[in-house]
């Protein structure tokens, strides 16, 4: 299985900002927020107000590693988000570093994802914000049909 990789032309469209804190509070919205593997330093009551406030600050993604399942789980839920499926079992088994038979510390993961505990929020490292539809303008469809 091959690990994926971001294009050229994709890593090109992408403004990265110097990292930040976790822990602390941002007052600026972003497209997506990345936090890789430090949420696992924290006790889980702070993970989960970790994720509320990165929620907070992503009008699109956020894509966690290495927290507790339970924390991401009831953060994510919160935040009226839902995890990303699409391609996730070749990112799941990309992370080859993390995968283990034993998994008893956060940042490590079973080779069977259905093993764990809340295994949606824990197998998957990327969440959305569903885009809100807005209803058809009424005036737009009578005019689509031919009537005025």
């Amino acid at each position: 299985m091959e690990h994926p990789r971001l294009t050229r032309d994709a890593r090109n469209a992408v403004r990265f900002l110097p990292p930040i804190s976790c822990s602390e509070s941002v007052a600026q919205t972003y497209d997506a927020v990345i936090c890789m593997n430090a949420l696992c330093y924290l006790p889980e009551d702070e993970q989960r107000l970790a994720i509320d406030r990165m929620a907070s600050c992503a009008s699109r993604y956020l894509c966690i590693t290495a927290a507790s399942p339970r924390a991401v789980k009831c953060g994510i839920k919160a935040a009226e988000m839902r995890p990303v499926w699409l391609n996730w079992i070749v990112i799941y088994y990309g992370w080859r570093e993390r995968l283990s038979w034993r998994h008893r510390k956060t940042w490590k993961l079973p080779y069977i994802p259905l093993m764990l505990p809340h295994w949606r929020y824990a197998g998957t490292s990327i969440f959305e914000r569903p885009q809100r539809r807005l209803p058809p303008d009424p005036t737009i469809a009578s005019q689509s049909h031919g009537h005025a």
